[in-house]
């Protein structure tokens, strides 16, 4: 069932008086909705944190790369694209999913376009013991994407840290 404007009003008020960690207790003043509704409607529409500017060729790096790590774990890739739902990242990751052939003259099979590594700089990075933070800037590698930009630098304090001991990763593997 389609939300209404009325309901909208209604689910931002109540996230308002009770915060979003109360679903339930938020859909019982919407009749017919449940808390995953609701939870859903915030995160996904009404949320004015998300981001909805064009994707930035450095999102879509990082999408990449992220979705090489986790899957189809959207939500555990929306951590490294602050503003971004679970459900676009889905969505973008899907658009590129089928953006990235690139049909041939006389209708020829379309041809899968792989990223290829240009180069690779070293980790450069400075603990700072009084506050037990990494400082500085990681460079990662640079894809070769056609029609493509990326920046190669981030600020390390832009994305959390990745606990890769479980799945058998080094460093390297996670950059």
């Amino acid at each position: 069932m389609k939300w209404t404007a009325e309901e909208d009003e209604i689910l931002k008020s109540r996230i308002e008086k009770f915060g979003t960690g109360n679903w339930s207790l938020i859909a019982q003043e919407l009749q017919g909705r449940t808390g995953k509704q609701c939870r859903e409607r915030w995160t996904n529409q009404l949320n004015p944190n998300l981001n909805r500017d064009n994707w930035s060729s450095n999102e879509d790096r990082i999408l990449l790369h992220q979705q090489q790590i986790f899957g189809n774990s959207w939500s555990k890739i929306s951590k490294y694209l602050p503003g971004r739902s679970s459900n676009s990242i889905k969505n973008r990751w899907s658009w590129l999913s089928r953006h990235r052939a690139l049909p041939q003259k006389n209708n020829a099979p379309a041809i899968k376009i792989q990223p290829q590594i240009q180069q690779q700089k070293p980790l450069t990075m400075n603990f700072d013991p009084s506050t037990s933070e990494c400082l500085g800037s990681i460079s990662f590698m640079m894809l070769d994407l056609p029609d493509v930009e990326f920046s190669s630098d981030f600020n390390l304090q832009d994305f959390p840290a990745i606990d890769t001991s479980d799945k058998g990763l080094s460093l390297w593997d996670v950059l």
